[in-house]
């Protein structure tokens, strides 16, 4: 019997376990990021990445080089974010160890 897309109680098992199963792994994902957030050699390592990827200076050029500069610095940005998201106080921590150094 196909299923009705306006009963929200008819549902495909199958898809539901598939749903269940990227919740899953996004956890994981999230909680190993929290783990490595918490080393401090893995902060370092971060923390190298975001200023390679020019998260902490300017794009700006006057010529075509800025585009190609801000996708990089993009990347960096979607790092930070996740480093804020996830684990704020140990993003905080990277910062005032990398002043320190």
């Amino acid at each position: 019997m196909p299923l009705d897309p306006l009963d929200p109680y008819d549902f495909d098992g199958a898809k539901l376990e598939e749903v269940e199963r990227a919740k899953a792994k996004k956890a994981q994902a999230e909680e190993d990021f929290k783990w490595l957030m918490r080393q401090q050699q893995f902060r370092r390592y971060m923390h190298r990445q975001l200023e390679m990827n020019g998260v902490y200076r300017t794009t700006f050029r006057p010529n075509s080089e800025m585009a190609f500069l801000e996708g990089v610095r993009a990347v960096g940005v979607r790092m930070l974010g996740e480093c804020h998201a996830l684990s704020l106080e140990e993003a905080f921590l990277m910062m005032r160890e990398a002043i320190d150094d």
